[in-house]
């Protein structure tokens, strides 16, 4: 069976109340929960949405990065519900975040092309059932691919919320290659799952998933890698609320 490897970048863990260790933990775990809820936040007493905080904190050099730059197309991971068109920033995270970078100037464009078709469980809804979530096939079959928004890009980096083993990204992944997309495709997210208390590092690696298995796994690389560079967010222009 063969393997399939997306690479992927992280700005920050995800905190668990297990992994908060001070009140600086405490801040970052709100605002990454206001993101990944599509809430707003409140920077030096002014409200603002989490996803125009998140965009604010990358520096202007990461408009020439591999995964951010003029050439590639940001695609939103779609939620676990199915994909309500036309597609609305006020009510999809990802997408709002994909168009605030783009319109930033860190990539070409923001497109919806990956959508639901058929709703799935959410990881949360599936481990408070005691339930295992959606396997990488399962969301390859819940998706369809927009050709119409798909026509003319050359290259794509999705965008989610928070990167666990990345089941949700690789069937997104696989199902534009099956589309006949052969163009790079690679993975920016905000936050990744974290296990080590006092860790805030950005994550480095890559999503890999073998034919066949109902899960992937992820795999970090070493900080130099030649082949992959992450953004620079940061230093912080605020501080988390």
């Amino acid at each position: 069976m063969p393997f399939h490897r997306l690479q992927v970048t992280a700005a920050f863990p995800y905190f668990t109340n297990k992994t908060v260790q001070n009140d600086a933990d405490r801040g970052m775990q709100r605002a990454l929960w206001a993101i990944k809820d599509g809430k707003a936040v409140t920077i030096d007493g002014k409200q603002m949405p989490s996803s125009e905080w998140f965009v604010g904190l990358f520096k202007p050099d990461s408009r020439d990065r591999p995964f951010l730059n003029r050439e590639r197309t940001l695609v939103p991971i779609p939620t676990s519900k199915v994909t309500a068109l036309p597609a609305r920033r006020d009510t999809w995270t990802c997408f709002d975040i994909a168009s605030r970078l783009a319109e930033a100037g860190y990539a070409r464009d923001a497109r919806p092309i990956v959508l639901r078709s058929t709703a799935v469980r959410s990881s949360k809804e599936a481990r408070s059932a005691g339930e295992e979530p959606p396997s990488v096939g399962e969301h390859v079959e819940s998706m369809t691919i927009d050709p119409h928004q798909l026509r003319g890009v050359t290259a794509i980096t999705l965008v989610d919320d928070v990167v666990s083993a990345g089941r949700n990204a690789m069937g997104a992944f696989i199902k534009l290659r099956s589309m006949g997309f052969a163009g790079d495709v690679v993975l920016l997210a905000v936050s990744y799952t974290n296990y080590t208390p006092g860790n805030r590092e950005p994550h480095y690696g890559r999503v890999i998933w073998q034919e066949g298995n109902a899960t992937s796994f992820r795999r970090s690389l070493a900080e130099d890698d030649s082949s992959w560079v992450a953004p620079e967010v940061g230093p912080w222009t605020a501080d988390p609320p």
